[in-house]
């Protein structure tokens, strides 16, 4: 199944898919915990000194890690539907890229070829009514 596949590849963005999902879920849960009872949160953390300020401060900073970790979670999950299908193709990703350029290559020689035969077609139609 895995013949010519890069399985460490696809082991590492299965792992960063699941650590960006866990740190998202975590920074929900204890935004959420906080919405819920901000003085729980405020009494059981040790850091700040108890000052809601600065708790403010870490969940804005948190917010915004996770802002930038769901963006690479949308990213990272692209990047693994893409291998679980070429997986399932059993291609690899230069085979799929490969066939990609030669798709391209031969529908840019159909159009070239379409564009040819119309001016020989147009040549030979102004031949016909005598104009060449």
């Amino acid at each position: 199944m895995f013949d010519g596949f890069n399985r460490p590849f696809l082991v590492m963005i299965t792992s960063v898919f699941c650590f960006l999902s866990v740190y998202i879920v975590f920074g929900a849960i204890v935004t959420a915990n906080y919405v819920k009872n901000p003085d729980l949160l405020e009494n059981d953390i040790l850091l700040y000194n108890n000052d809601r300020g600065q708790i403010l401060k870490g969940l804005l900073f948190l917010w915004i890690m996770i802002v930038i970790s769901i963006i690479f979670w949308i990213l990272n999950t692209n990047l693994l539907l893409f291998h679980i299908y070429l997986l399932k193709k059993g291609m690899t990703t230069f085979q799929y890229i490969s066939a990609l350029e030669t798709r391209r290559v031969q529908k840019r020689e159909m159009v070239m070829k379409k564009v040819y035969n119309n001016k020989l077609n147009n040549i030979g139609n102004c031949k016909a009514i005598g104009r060449l």
